[in-house]
């Protein structure tokens, strides 16, 4: 019987070897690669950025009135977060 703490973090463990290898193989190949934090992706309009409301799997923003799938809508946040990273900086 083990406490929370080390069953947490045995849970976790699959999860940060896969970001490891894939900083790791990335690296190898020249490619960039963008960690994003995944906090209120699925939460939050694509269209006006205002954090909206997820029930189950329908993402409902009150300000633009968008609806739509809020796994789709969190991935549509993340890729624009990585997207965003990677325009270069103006001189």
């Amino acid at each position: 019987h083990r406490n929370k703490t080390f069953r947490s973090m045995l849970g976790r463990w699959a999860f940060s070897q896969l970001k490891t290898f894939i900083a790791y193989k990335a690296e190898e190949q020249g490619v960039k690669v963008v960690f994003v934090n995944p906090a209120y992706t699925s939460k939050t309009c694509p269209y006006c950025r205002h954090i909206g409301d997820r029930h189950k799997y329908q993402f409902s923003c009150f300000t633009c009135g968008f609806v739509g799938d809020a796994d789709k809508v969190g991935a549509f946040n993340i890729a624009a977060q990585g997207i965003k990273s990677n325009i270069p900086k103006a001189a």
